[in-house]
């Protein structure tokens, strides 16, 4: 389908289509920062509370998002977006507090260290260290057990599935289910894109619909500066020789995103191995679309599917 009005009208506004991607990490900060500035403050909610979680190389900073008082509620791991580089908890705070709201879920939203400065894997370690203290302390944080999720949007997608993978391959904890928004599971080196057909997302989006494919090269150049890390499942998620044996997971993505097909291949690769898969395509909309357009139709199709999944039965 076309876009959507309030999709298209956005792209017309920031003039994507003509401007050339910003490749410096600094400006990509502040830029965030000062959109932060003018948001309007998100989902009221029983309690949100900031902790520190303790490491041997550095602690991590964690949000904690309540939506009820005294109970024992399942835990969404979330793991914000931003190119491994760019996003932190503020960027992410309205959609943590809309999904702990609608979901009836704990949602633990954790600043990670950010490239270009820590490299992989340094982000990710910080995700699966904050996964594995919370799940320790269910009691503590009223969580139950059995119920923890991992979650994130495109480079927080990549950084859930791979802590699945992690939590597999270290007996624990245990993880029930891996929300990916938008992931980013594929190597963008101008070498590997010049083997995608025309067709492929990658190239079809490539320019003129928010998420250039350029500063998706740029944000994994940050991320993985070593090249031989690119042959890593831990870096690379379709590097992996072995998906089984993994969380059942919902691949969402949007038609109109350089990062639809990979996110869509990863899916099948999956569900070839034996985990259960939702993919769901959100039509007419673009990558990042659960934080710009959360109150929009697009948005809310979102979290009706995520709801779905994470309180269904798939």
């Amino acid at each position: 389908m076309p876009l959507r009005a309030h999709v298209r009208s956005r792209l017309e506004s920031i003039e994507q289509a003509a401007a050339d991607p910003i490749l410096d990490v600094q400006v990509l900060r502040e830029g965030q920062r000062q959109r932060l500035a003018r948001k309007p403050p998100g989902r009221q909610l029983y309690d949100i509370k900031d902790v520190t979680v303790p490491g041997q190389v550095n602690d991590v900073s964690v949000r904690l998002y309540s939506p009820f008082q005294g109970r024992s509620l399942p835990l969404l791991m979330y793991f914000h977006g931003g190119g491994f580089s760019i996003g932190n908890i503020a960027g992410h705070d309205a959609l943590c507090r809309e999904l702990a709201y609608v979901l009836g879920w704990t949602v633990a939203s954790v600043e990670y260290r950010l490239a270009p400065e820590h490299p992989f894997p340094a982000g990710v370690e910080d995700c699966y260290l904050a996964t594995a203290w919370l799940a320790e302390r269910h009691s503590v944080f009223g969580v139950d057990p059995d119920r923890i999720a991992v979650g994130g949007d495109s480079s927080g997608g990549t950084f859930a599935t791979v802590v699945a993978m992690m939590c597999r391959d270290n007996l624990g904890p245990k993880i029930s289910k891996q929300l990916l928004i938008c992931p980013n599971t594929e190597d963008h080196r101008a070498g590997q894109r010049e083997l995608l057909r025309g067709d492929d997302s990658f190239v079809q989006f490539a320019r003129g619909y928010l998420m250039d494919s350029s500063a998706l090269e740029q944000f994994l150049n940050w991320y993985l500066p070593n090249q031989d890390d690119r042959t890593q499942a831990y870096a690379i998620p379709m590097r992996s020789a072995d998906l089984s044996n993994l969380p059942s997971a919902l691949v969402l993505t949007a038609e109109c995103d350089p990062l639809r097909d990979e996110g869509e291949r990863y899916a099948a690769r999956l569900s070839a191995a034996g985990v259960p898969v939702m993919a769901y395509r959100v039509a007419g909309t673009i990558h990042g679309f659960m934080t710009l357009f959360g109150d929009d139709t697009d948005g809310t199709e979102g979290m009706s599917v995520i709801n779905k999944f994470l309180n269904g039965e798939h």
